[in-house]
């Protein structure tokens, strides 16, 4: 709301993957990016606020998987 038109994203995927009969794996990653955080920097020991930057995570999952 601070400032109109700029938007936020939060942008999910993920891959389911089958290796073999036995094992599963999942990737996947979130990128965001919000206008309203803002990220800092650090300058000959001065915290200097840098504006917006996109963050992203990513994940992996594995698994066995037997059936009785």
């Amino acid at each position: 709301m601070n400032h109109f038109g700029n938007i936020d994203v939060d942008w999910q995927t993920l891959f389911d993957l089958i290796v073999n009969q036995y094992v599963k794996a999942n990737i996947g990653f979130n990128l965001i990016y919000d206008d309203d955080i803002k990220a800092k920097k650090e300058i000959n020991g001065e915290q200097i606020s840098v504006g917006p930057k996109v963050q992203l995570k990513q994940m992996l999952g594995i698994g066995l998987e037997y059936n009785f």
